[in-house]
């Protein structure tokens, strides 16, 4: 689906994703939400924390634009950043409680939580069987 997006900026930006006209989009550079700071510093405890307090805040997407192109250089969810970033199964259970929906959420390459490269290269250890579990868990449940 490709709209123009309600990003407080002069001019629309076209997006493509697999979200809807009420998604919540944040520019990482301008106003990025305070679990995605969390992630990204893996603040595990702090993050677990943010899903139970503000589970809302589970389903914000987070965009960055190239600064000479405006083009959209990548967008996710927080459930895709816990990936990227490694996170433990804790945070991951606690972002599919916090928006089940994540896991059935591509983000700006296609790829949903369950295709990502790091996860799936990780697969022969303990921890990346538990990270595969719950997000197809949740997958399955809710597509």
């Amino acid at each position: 689906m490709v709209w123009s997006s309600p990003i407080q900026r002069e001019e629309s930006i076209e997006i493509p994703l697999t979200y809807s006209k009420d998604s919540v989009l944040v520019n990482y550079d301008s106003k990025v939400t305070q679990l995605f700071t969390c992630l990204e510093n893996s603040g595990w405890e702090e993050a677990i924390d943010l899903c139970k307090e503000q589970p809302s805040q589970a389903s914000v997407w987070v965009y960055r634009l190239d600064h000479k192109s405006e083009n959209v250089r990548w967008q996710m969810l927080p459930l895709h950043a816990a990936i990227i970033f490694k996170g433990n199964d804790e945070i991951l259970e606690a972002l599919l409680q916090a928006y089940p929906e994540g896991a059935t959420m591509a983000d700006d390459q296609g790829m949903l939580p369950v295709s990502f490269d790091n996860l799936w290269s990780h697969l022969q250890n303990e921890y990346a069987h538990h990270q595969f579990y719950f997000i197809f868990r949740s997958y399955i449940w809710h597509s």
